[in-house]
């Protein structure tokens, strides 16, 4: 069991925390995005993530205790860092990866990965406890350029919607065949999206979870990655967004 002097009951009182650390660590708790030296990619602080409630109190404790995590994306590592330095995390427990590692997390001395994760992932030396995304899915899907009419698709309204809602309140829609054939035919993303979400979670232990926070907001999107995973595995759960739109996925 951990102390109780760690233990964050709220995520309030793990902000607070994480502000502080922040602070020693970095000189600021600020969690706007900026440019870092190596390249010219906006990156977002730590403390973004606490703030948006990506990072929770659970999350934290598992770490602490020993869970291990991959970070998809994870830019020069500033998230990482604190959670290692500030929440006392060995660095062994967190392994970063991103498309080109960026100079300034190289020699950080983290477990790394260098893959593209809209491409079949490489294998691991282990699974992981949690899978995190910060704003890395939403950029990947960014570049690729598959949904040249936007996010979510006005055929077929009211009755797309009304499906997706079902769908993200745990029901069944009325037509799932249908859904999915439209979802796919009018937002290809989402069907790239299904396919690396489905990479990560063969890719947790038991228990683990996938996080992302940036990548899959439309609710005809979720609507079909959470239809099509239910699908085919029995054992996940989504637990109920939370109000900054982290999007989650539990193994049981």
């Amino acid at each position: 069991m951990l102390p109780s002097s760690m233990k964050y009951r709220t995520q309030k009182q793990l902000i607070k925390e994480a502000s502080k650390k922040s602070v020693e660590i970095f000189g600021n708790s600020d969690d706007s995005p900026y440019t870092p030296k190596s390249n010219n990619y906006a990156y977002f602080p730590g403390m973004y993530y606490f703030n948006k409630g990506t990072i929770t109190p659970d999350m934290i404790e598992r770490l602490q205790d020993g869970a291990t995590m991959l970070s998809v994306g994870s830019g020069d590592g500033h998230l990482e860092r604190l959670l290692c330095q500030g929440f006392q995390i060995p660095k062994k427990q967190i392994s970063v990866s991103d498309v080109k590692l960026d100079p300034e997390i190289i020699p950080s001395g983290f477990p790394s990965y260098e893959f593209d994760m809209t491409k079949p992932w490489p294998k691991f030396e282990q699974d992981f406890d949690y899978i995190l995304f910060p704003e890395s899915l939403g950029v990947a899907m960014i570049k690729l350029k598959l949904n040249q009419k936007g996010d979510s698709t006005y055929r077929f309204y009211p009755h797309i919607d009304n499906d997706a809602e079902r769908i993200i309140q745990g029901e069944m829609p009325l037509n799932p065949e249908f859904f999915q054939e439209v979802i796919e035919q009018d937002l290809p993303e989402a069907s790239k999206k299904y396919e690396i979400i489905k990479e990560a979670i063969t890719r947790l232990n038991p228990y683990g979870e996938v996080r992302i926070k940036f990548g899959i907001d439309s609710n005809q999107q979720k609507a079909y990655v959470m239809q099509r995973l239910r699908n085919e595995y029995s054992d996940i759960l989504f637990p109920p967004p939370n109000q900054n739109s982290n999007f989650t996925i539990k193994r049981k």
